[in-house]
This record gives C-alpha cells, sequence and structure tokens, in this order.
C-alpha cells in the first residue's frame, strides 16, 4: 500500500508542479536564468554566486567604466541579454548551503536570487532539481550550472552570440536558435598539471562526439528546454548524458550540441579525492556501462562504492530505478 501512495503523491506532484506556468506566460526576453542545483555545497556556493555577478559584465562598477561602455553598447540590441536571474534549489542539505546561498548576491541583487528547497514529494537527485529550477525561472534563456563550478567573463553575451542563428531564408536579423543546446569548455585550477590534458581531452571529445558534460553548464532557449520534455525525471546519475543524447537526436548531430570556445572552471576536487588517473578509468568505465544499458541508478551504486573512503560529502540519496524505455513519466521522445 505505501509504495502505491507514494508513487501517487509522485504523479500528483509532477501534474502540479510542472511547469508552474501557464503555456501561454510570456518570460523576460533579456533574462537568463542560471539554476544551480546545491546539496552540501556551502564552502563554494556563496563564491560561485558572487562570481555570477562579477563576471556577468552586466553590473561592472565605476571603476571598470569602460568595460562597462562596451559592453552596454553590446547590449543595445532589445534582445540581447541584459538581466541574470540566480536560482538555487537545495536537494536537503545538512550543512549552511542555505544561508552561505544567500550570502552570495549583494543587497541590490537580492530581488534577481531565489534560494529554495525540491519540494517534499519529489526524489532528491539533480535532474529533479534542475526541473524544478527551471519551472520557476522567469528568463527565456536558461543555464544550468554546477555549484562548484566558475562561469568565464562576459558570459551573458556568450551565449545569447552561441544561440544565434543567421542567414535564415527571409534575410532579416539573426533570431534566437531554439535548437540548440550549448556548453563551454572545460578547465580546471592551475593547482594539478595533468589536469590540464584531462581538460584538453574533454574538449576535444565534447567538440567532436557532441557530448558535453553538466559540469560544462548547459544553456539553451527555454523553447529547446520544453520540446526535449527537460531532464530525466527521478535519474540519480548521468542526467546530462541521457539529456544531449536526446537533443544530438531531436535536433541533429551538427546543430543540436554547439560547444562554445570560452573556458569556465570547474573544481577538481573529484580528481584530488580519488587521484587524476583513477577518476578518469572510473569516469569512462561507468560511460561504458551505461552504453551496454546498464542502469543508471546501479551506476550511482557502483560509483559511490568505488570513492575512496564511502560516500563523498555531496553524496545524493539513492532514488529508484528509472524504467530505460521511458525514463520520464512526462515522455521524452
Amino acid at each position: 500500500m505505501k509504495p502505491l501512495l507514494e508513487k501517487v503523491q509522485r504523479q500528483l506532484f509532477l501534474s502540479l508542479s510542472w511547469p508552474h506556468k501557464p503555456p501561454t506566460c510570456t518570460y523576460r526576453e533579456d533574462c537568463l536564468s542560471i539554476v544551480i542545483p546545491a546539496l552540501n555545497e556551502a564552502a563554494c556556493i556563496e563564491n560561485t554566486i558572487h562570481l555570477i555577478w562579477e563576471r556577468s559584465a552586466l553590473y561592472l562598477p565605476s571603476a571598470n567604466a569602460d568595460r562597462r561602455q562596451s559592453i552596454h553598447q553590446a547590449s543595445s540590441s532589445p534582445s540581447t541579454i541584459r538581466y541574470v536571474e540566480v536560482i538555487v534549489v537545495d536537494g536537503g542539505s545538512s550543512d549552511e548551503t542555505l544561508l552561505q546561498a544567500c550570502r552570495g548576491a549583494p543587497w541590490w541583487h537580492a530581488a534577481h536570487l531565489r534560494v529554495t528547497r525540491l519540494p517534499p514529494l519529489a526524489r532528491p537527485a539533480r535532474a529533479n532539481q534542475m526541473n524544478y529550477g527551471a519551472s520557476i525561472a522567469q528568463g527565456a534563456y536558461l543555464m544550468f550550472l554546477h555549484a562548484d563550478t566558475v562561469l568565464p567573463w562576459s558570459y551573458p553575451q556568450i551565449v545569447y552570440r552561441t544561440l544565434q542563428q543567421t542567414g535564415h531564408p527571409s534575410g532579416g536579423d539573426s533570431v534566437p536558435n531554439t535548437r540548440t543546446v550549448g556548453a563551454f569548455s572545460l578547465s580546471f585550477p592551475p593547482a594539478l598539471p595533468l589536469l590540464r590534458l584531462v581538460a584538453w581531452g574533454a574538449n576535444v571529445r565534447a567538440k567532436l562526439l557532441r557530448q558535453p558534460y553538466g559540469d560544462q553548464a548547459y544553456f539553451m532557449r527555454r523553447e529547446t528546454f520544453e520540446t526535449l520534455g527537460g531532464f530525466a525525471h527521478d535519474w540519480p546519475f548521468l542526467e546530462d548524458v541521457e539529456f544531449t543524447r536526446r537533443a544530438r537526436q531531436r535536433f541533429g548531430w551538427r546543430h543540436g550540441i554547439v560547444v562554445a570556445p570560452e573556458r569556465l572552471q570547474t573544481s577538481a576536487r573529484r580528481y584530488e579525492r580519488l587521484g587524476v588517473v583513477r577518476a578518469v578509468l572510473l569516469n569512462q568505465f561507468i560511460l561504458v556501462a551505461h552504453f551496454f544499458g546498464i542502469g543508471c541508478n546501479t551506476l550511482a551504486t557502483w560509483y559511490r562504492g568505488m570513492l575512496p573512503g564511502g560516500p563523498a560529502p555531496n553524496a545524493r540519496p539513492k532514488a529508484a530505478e528509472p524504467s530505460p524505455s521511458r525514463p520520464d513519466p512526462r515522455g521524452h521522445r
């Protein structure tokens, strides 16, 4: 009886919370909504959010007047991104993640920062956190950023430029591309020189195989996200791989995934914990197992079991195994 009741509650949550806005709702065309799924990220999330505002180059102090003027001129088009909204969705942290996230924005940006928890009827999974954040976002552009990742300077202009398609048959101005998922190139802090080779290999893979990972900050138009049906509901692992697979299938190999040359910087804590060689081999093992049809929940259990000293502090609770043939109750294609 209890499993049946939980299933009914989950279906009720989906029907009530996705989407939160009616289909006819209009979103801010000049706004980029950045969704950050977080779980026990108190050590880094304040700095991540602070740098989101600083590196947007939209709110520079007077000491950077020349740079601000150049950005203002580039943002004169009404369809250019001129506002950034940050949405932090906590998955059940046991530390001070929520408090530190609130401290990340100065008071004059407080209206553009929302810190919330995943609804109690939803299973704690990064895919569910990102879907929920997107459902309450107000921007016409969406980005999904890991809590330990720092964006490059002027990233709103990079997002806008990457998602523009030019030369359409009418011969008019460029229009937003609703058939592309974008991502940034990858880099790591310079403390471990061997990670430069790892980043180089990851960027080559992302561009040749059209397979960037979630720590490269996916960004897209809202229409693109809704066409793809969002991230696979309840997936505890590899939701990024599954999402880009559907993007390639739906929008085509060449234009479905675009990797911008600008580099973001993500944390090397996993490589420092496992060792660079072991982490790379573990990643490849997981991907090969996924390719041969091993379920994502099984892979998540294997991955946690292979970590030294048990699960990481931000390891996610175990979720039910999604169906391989139909990963999302909303019906992905």
